[in-house]
């Protein structure tokens, strides 16, 4: 039986013999980013699913979503928490914006790839926020760095290409 879901523990009290408190979800969820507050579970073709998380013996969904390639693979929030960058592991795929400042009226605002993933050669990977930059990287074409100081305006402003081809 493949699990389903996010299992949530305490570590605080004994984190060599962890409290199990809650079961959150009900689908395969592959990767998920959590902050305080919110769980932001990656189900892959069942897209993001957010939770409020500030009580974590009861967990409370919030919303559901589909991303544009429709594989939610990563997820990670801006500094703020504002914003929500997911990729999907996928060939031609983008680097997905939403605002999440309200969790359960998520808005799409922009998304961005780079050339060879515009002809379907490459796959966005894992995405993460570093100050204003969103680091992500990409099968076949290393790292790629975006200024998301404006999230409607995704600026590529360095790359380290790490696929070596004879």
């Amino acid at each position: 039986v493949q699990p389903r879901g996010v299992l949530l523990f305490n570590l605080n009290n004994d984190p060599y013999n962890p409290e199990f408190t809650a079961n959150i979800g009900n689908v395969y969820t592959h990767d998920c980013y959590a902050n305080a507050e919110y769980l932001y579970t990656c189900d892959l073709g069942n897209g993001v699913a957010i939770y409020d998380i500030k009580d974590k013996t009861n967990p409370v969904f919030l919303n559901r979503f589909q991303t544009s390639s429709s594989f939610t693979h990563n997820a990670w929030t801006s500094n703020d928490g504002q914003y929500l960058y997911t990729t999907d592991e996928r060939s031609g795929a983008y680097v997905d914006v939403y605002d999440v400042s309200d969790p359960t009226s998520v808005r799409f605002i922009n998304k961005y790839r780079n050339k060879d993933s515009e002809l379907g050669k490459v796959i966005p990977h894992n995405t993460y926020q570093v100050g204003n930059w969103a680091v992500t990287s990409w099968y076949t074409d290393g790292i790629l760095i975006k200024d998301m100081t404006r999230p409607d305006n995704i600026v590529k402003v360095g790359e380290y290409d790490t696929f070596y081809d004879e």
